[in-house]
């Protein structure tokens, strides 16, 4: 077990860090608001019953969201960038409070929300787990990793009463988020030194994955999902995927990991506790990611517009809905707490917002979809 024991090198303007459990505090280095957004009109015309309320293209710099929640009533977002950038955004009119991070703050992979705060990964190097306190906006780094433990930090998770950061040369800390010590599991046999770019939990375990498990012109593409035992991390099973580049984001959903290829060819896939896999439905255009609301799972499509696809897995069947035009590759959804409202990031530099709002009748955990 292993605790952060890496010395400040906070700057004047930077975040305060947290070393060895100690507590410390500093300013803001810096927070910006910034109101763009503008109403949109109608229907869309695809098979959802839906309404554009708000579309917003973000501010120079504000690029590439690859962490979103929904959270305290705001939504959170983190950046590519570097330095990374975290967005306070209104849900409602989608103005937004930038908060800027160090300049050795690299890249912010993933962004989630437990144990009352929002925590990131940065991709680095170094890579670091930074936590916000979402009332004062006070940023600290709880854990540094060094460059033998945990390099290239790509996802998240809060499972199993741990905080667990997947990242590159195949390896994933628990983090014990009462002192913030922490334990690195090599996956490197199976995974060699390609980096766990999703995390997710169901079933009693812990789902992990890699695109581009191996690339060649005899082989193709390849991706790896581990099927690890949290009890003992060492104990794991894996399924190769050919041909396919796992999705961002993945969810585990009645006895089922479900997942998309960025690549294109396979919009969703089903992997089941045996790690025997299904290919549900295909797609020309890659999916990003596979979001789940109630009973129903939404995949996020890139293109020009970005799209969402919304499946029915009792039906067996899914409709479209396509993103106003100009905003493109959709890539992360999150949904307000009433499930009426639904957030859409496009993957672009800079980055854009769109919220829409499901007709009363689009009850996520009763529609009946029709077969697009």
């Amino acid at each position: 077990m292993r605790t952060n024991s890496t010395p400040s090198r906070a700057k004047h303007s930077g975040w305060p860090r947290h070393h060895r459990g100690r507590k410390t505090q500093a300013s803001i280095a810096a927070l910006l608001f910034i109101c763009l957004s503008f109403t949109g009109t109608g229907l869309f015309s695809d098979t959802i019953s839906a309404s554009l309320i708000k579309s917003t293209v973000l501010e120079e710099g504000d690029a590439y969201i690859h962490g979103l929640a929904y959270f305290e009533g705001y939504l959170w977002a983190s950046t590519r960038t570097k330095p990374c950038r975290v967005l306070r955004i209104d849900p409602k009119t989608l103005c937004y409070e930038r908060i800027l991070l160090d300049e050795d703050a690299v890249e912010g992979e993933d962004l989630i929300t437990a144990a009352g705060s929002i925590w990131i990964i940065l991709y680095g190097p170094p890579t670091k787990i930074v936590r916000l306190d979402p009332e004062t906006l006070r940023m600290d780094t709880v854990v540094e990793f060094g460059q033998d433990e945990l390099t290239r930090g790509g996802a998240l998770e809060h499972a199993f009463g741990a905080l667990w950061a997947g990242g590159g040369n195949g390896k994933i800390a628990r983090i014990d988020l009462t002192d913030f010590s922490y334990e690195v599991f090599d996956y490197r046999t199976a995974l060699g030194r390609l980096q766990i770019h999703a995390l997710t939990d169901g079933g009693g375990y812990l789902w992990a994955s890699s695109p581009l498990y191996r690339k060649s012109e005899t082989m193709g593409n390849e991706s790896i999902v581990l099927r690890i035992n949290p009890r003992c991390p060492t104990e794991y099973a894996a399924v190769f995927l050919r041909n396919m580049s796992m999705s961002d984001d993945m969810v585990y959903q009645g006895g089922q990991l479900y997942t998309g290829s960025e690549e294109g060819g396979a919009s969703l896939i089903s992997i089941a506790y045996d790690l025997t896999y299904r290919v549900l439905g295909e797609s020309e255009t890659g999916c990003n990611g596979i979001f789940a609301q109630g009973k129903i799972l939404w995949g996020a499509f890139s293109g020009e517009p970005g799209r969402l696809l919304r499946y029915n897995l009792e039906s067996a069947s899914h409709d479209t809905l396509t993103l106003p035009e100009g905003f493109n590759h959709a890539n992360e959804v999150v949904f307000d707490p009433g499930g009426s409202s639904i957030y859409i990031s496009c993957w672009e530099s800079p980055a854009k917002i769109v919220r829409v709002d499901l007709s009363p009748a689009e009850d996520p955990n009763l529609i009946s979809l029709v077969h697009r």
